[in-house]
């Protein structure tokens, strides 16, 4: 894994900051590199005042931790990276993260399409946008995992096929480059876009039961 602490200034802010909390390119390992979340950093009160930078809340944003970030990030001139662990989250069963909800198609897209504005008003959308697309089919593959595991079988095919026709996923896909994916991201994603039901479903439904041996 690359290494990224370090000083970023000017232009690496959008350069590299950014990018780096979008998510992963299609060649990386992983689906995010420095991820989402705010409670692992430190924000200037300053900009945030200034700027009238704020949260949106969750029942608009199925994750506003992005949304501030990039918010936050639009108007910053430093950003510092310290590598190393230095806070332990806890995920607790039942939490909203852990579970399936049927309402996080509909967010997750519209969270991507906020994403996409945002990215665009900085000139950056096109060095971007396809870290965003692999967030937008990270989620899929989690809720659609979720669903497997929670649902009965008709009711989890349904889901499946709610995300095969919805455009926003859809039109994610049909150039995303699956091919240089990570094995089992790029089988589910290559099942999901070729709209095989049945064969995401069982994929998904392997991987929860891997998952909890």
């Amino acid at each position: 894994m690359q290494e990224l602490g370090g000083v970023y200034e000017g232009p690496d802010i959008q350069d590299k900051i950014i990018p780096w909390m979008i998510g992963g390119s299609p060649n990386d390992k992983f689906d995010d590199i420095l991820g989402w979340g705010v409670w692992k950093a430190l924000y200037s009160n300053e900009v945030i005042k200034k700027n009238g930078v704020k949260f949106h809340s969750e029942r608009e944003m199925i994750s506003e931790d992005i949304i501030f970030q990039l918010d936050f990030l639009k108007f910053t001139s430093c950003a510092v990276i310290v590598e190393g662990s230095y806070y332990h989250y806890c995920l607790r069963k039942g939490s909203l993260s852990a579970e399936y909800r049927s309402d996080r198609l509909e967010k997750n897209a519209y969270l991507y399409e906020q994403e996409l504005k945002r990215l665009k008003s900085m000139g950056i959308l096109e060095q971007t946008k396809i870290r965003a697309d692999r967030m937008l089919l990270a989620a899929s593959r989690v809720n659609i995992r979720m669903s497997a595991a929670s649902q009965k079988f008709r009711e989890s095919l349904q889901t499946i096929k709610k995300y095969e026709d919805n455009e926003t996923y859809s039109t994610a896909l049909e150039h995303y480059p699956v091919k240089h994916l990570p094995f089992k991201q790029r089988v589910f994603a290559c099942f999901l876009k070729h709209k095989m039901t049945l064969l995401v479903y069982l994929v998904s439904l392997l991987y929860v039961r891997k998952s909890s041996r």
